[in-house]
C-alpha cells in the first residue's frame, strides 16, 4: 500500500514534468534568418550510422556526408542524438548555360515534432574533421517543422563556391532514435539524396522507458521514507 500511494503522489508530478521543461536553445518551427549556434559533439560520442554520396542538381554537383551520433553530452539530453553534415561543391556542371555552380542553401529534414538546435560544429566530430572554410550566415527552420536550412547566400567565407568545403553542419535533437531522411543542396535548381532524420521511438520501447523512470523514483522514494 505504501508503495502504491508514493506512486499516485509521483505520477502526476512525471506528467507534468515535460511541459515545466524549457529548452533556451531549441529553434522552434517558424525560425527564419537566425545566426546559427555553435555546436560541439562530445569526442566520445558514438557513431551510429554515416552515408555519403553525390548531390546533382543539372548545374552543380556536390559531395556530401552525413553522420549520426549518440551524444552524451546533447544538450537535449544525455544520448539523445546529433546529425552533422558536410558538403563540398563540386563546381557547375558542363554544359548548363554557364551556371556559377554555387550553392545558395543547404538543407535537411525531416524534424517535425522534435526540438531542435541548428548550428555549425568547429571543432570537428569522430571521425570527421574540422576542415571546411564555408559558413552559413543565417539559419532557418520552416514553418511545418520539417526542413532546417542552411543559408549560404552572404560575402566571403559566408558563400559555398566551386571547390569550396562547408564547416560541419550540425543538428541537436531530443530523441534516441532515427531513421530515413533527405539532404538538399539548392542553387536556383535543387538536388536531393538519401540522409538520415529524427524518429518517435517504438511505442514498446517508450513504455519500458518510462515504466523504468517510474521505478526508479519509487525505489529512491521509498528508501528515504
Amino acid at each position: 500500500m505504501k508503495t502504491v500511494k508514493l506512486l499516485r503522489g509521483l505520477l502526476p508530478a512525471l506528467l507534468l514534468l515535460p511541459l515545466a521543461q524549457v529548452w533556451p536553445a531549441d529553434m522552434p518551427p517558424g525560425t527564419i534568418g537566425t545566426t546559427p549556434d555553435t555546436l560541439t559533439v562530445n569526442p566520445s560520442a558514438v557513431l551510429l550510422a554515416s552515408v555519403s554520396g553525390t548531390l546533382n542538381s543539372g548545374t552543380f554537383t556536390a559531395s556530401y556526408i552525413e553522420n549520426v551520433y549518440r551524444d552524451p553530452t546533447n544538450q537535449f539530453g544525455a544520448n539523445d542524438l546529433d546529425f552533422v553534415i558536410q558538403l563540398t561543391d563540386n563546381g557547375a556542371v558542363n554544359g548548363s548555360g554557364g551556371a556559377s555552380g554555387i550553392i545558395e542553401h543547404m538543407t535537411s529534414s525531416s524534424f517535425t515534432g522534435f526540438l531542435t538546435d541548428i548550428g555549425i560544429n568547429l571543432t570537428g566530430a569522430p571521425g570527421l574533421a574540422a576542415s571546411g572554410t564555408s559558413i552559413p550566415n543565417t539559419v532557418d527552420h520552416s514553418v511545418n517543422g520539417d526542413v532546417v536550412t542552411w543559408d549560404f547566400t552572404g560575402s566571403g567565407n559566408n558563400t559555398l563556391n566551386g571547390g569550396n568545403t562547408t564547416v560541419l553542419l550540425e543538428v541537436q535533437t531530443n530523441t534516441m532514435s532515427f531513421g530515413p531522411g533527405s539532404i538538399g543542396a539548392i542553387d536556383g535548381a535543387g538536388a536531393f539524396a538519401n540522409g538520415y532524420a529524427p524518429v518517435v521511438p517504438e511505442p514498446g520501447s517508450m513504455a519500458l522507458f518510462g515504466l523504468g523512470t517510474i521505478a526508479m523514483f519509487v525505489y529512491r522514494r521509498a528508501r528515504r521514507a
